[in-house]
């Protein structure tokens, strides 16, 4: 008898790409990188928390978005008209 709990559980393995990093070679270069990086992304995660813990404290909840202004698809007339509404 299948067991189902155990057959669902590898499909979804095999479809997370878990699989594929099960069989990878661990290189000792891999551990270089790894130590070299973690600080670098530690500090970068700091200053995101101390960010956010900062504009929490202002009272600032709002979205921040970046503004597109319709250059790159090659209608210079749609960003000259960033601002104005329609």
């Amino acid at each position: 008898m299948i067991d189902r709990q155990k057959t669902v559980g590898w499909v979804l393995v095999i479809l997370s790409g878990a699989f594929i990093a099960y069989f990878l070679r661990i290189r000792p270069g891999d551990y270089l990188r790894l130590i070299m990086w973690t600080p670098i992304y530690q500090l970068l995660l700091s200053y995101a928390a101390l960010r956010a813990v900062g504009r929490e404290m202002r009272g600032q909840g709002g979205w921040e978005k970046t503004e597109h202004t319709g250059v790159s698809l090659g209608n210079a007339s749609a960003a000259m008209q960033v601002g104005e509404t329609a």
